[in-house]
């Protein structure tokens, strides 16, 4: 039994959904067939991919939310959803190298059982951050037409591998946004390397996370003196 998950496992979490899998329902104001998956599908997924030790689901309610209330196909206020200031709030944590990783994401009440259906649909919401059912909203996604198993993508193992905060190496695309970010604040050569290794304590970009990225990225944004360790620091390197 693995200790934790791998990014094969990941990679198998996030796999194209089978056909039989898709349900469909009619979209709103005549935008055609939504396809969906049930949360039945998702804790299928996990438990094949990773196995019951390996993962594990909070539900619980988010904070006050000032939301207009969802309307029906017949432009009523869905039963629920002025009744409650709070929304279903889904976490799935996946056991990684480095600890429990959590994903989070709320949901919205449906038009019929509306607090069950909030809180499948926070389930379904979440796990596509995992990777689960991520394909559906790819239109060309040959999950959508076919019930055998599908070649894996490089798209597709790109997000598998990214789907854990926390796991080493970042995407060309997201290197790419961190030296395009870091070059406009002046970080370059031996400052660039200073302020990466001041804002998460890592020494090259190789060994950055996504989460990292996430830091590094924040604290560019954020005014200089809300991390002054980072800029203080870095303000006595020179540049190249």
């Amino acid at each position: 039994m693995a200790k934790f998950a791998t990014i094969d496992m990941l990679k198998t979490l996030a796999a194209p959904t089978p056909k039989d899998e898709v349900k469909t329902k009619p979209g709103r104001g005549g935008s055609g067939n939504l396809s969906f998956i049930d949360a039945r599908f998702v804790f299928d997924r996990f438990d094949t991919a990773l196995g019951p030790n390996l993962w594990q689901l909070e539900i619980g309610w988010s904070a006050d939310i000032d939301l207009e209330p969802r309307l029906n196909r017949n432009n009523q206020a869905i039963d629920g959803t002025e009744a409650h200031g709070s929304y279903p709030l889904a976490r799935i944590g996946v056991f990684c190298e480095q600890g429990w990783v959590w994903r989070t994401d709320i949901g919205s009440y449906s038009d019929i059982e509306s607090v069950k259906g909030g809180v499948s649909d926070a389930i379904k919401r979440t796990a596509v951050q995992w990777g689960v059912g991520r394909d559906l909203y790819d239109p060309d996604s040959d999950a959508r037409s076919t019930n055998r198993s599908v070649p894996v993508t490089a798209e597709q193992r790109d997000r598998a591998e990214q789907a854990v905060v926390g796991q080493r190496g970042l995407t060309d695309r997201d290197r790419g946004k961190l030296f395009a970010n870091l070059k406009e604040a002046g970080m370059t050569g031996d400052k660039r390397k200073a302020f990466v290794f001041l804002a998460v304590q890592k020494h090259s970009v190789k060994d950055m996370t996504s989460d990292d990225l996430d830091t590094v990225l924040a604290i560019l944004k954020a005014p200089q003196d809300e991390h002054p360790e980072v800029w203080e620091n870095v303000a006595m390197v020179s540049g190249d």
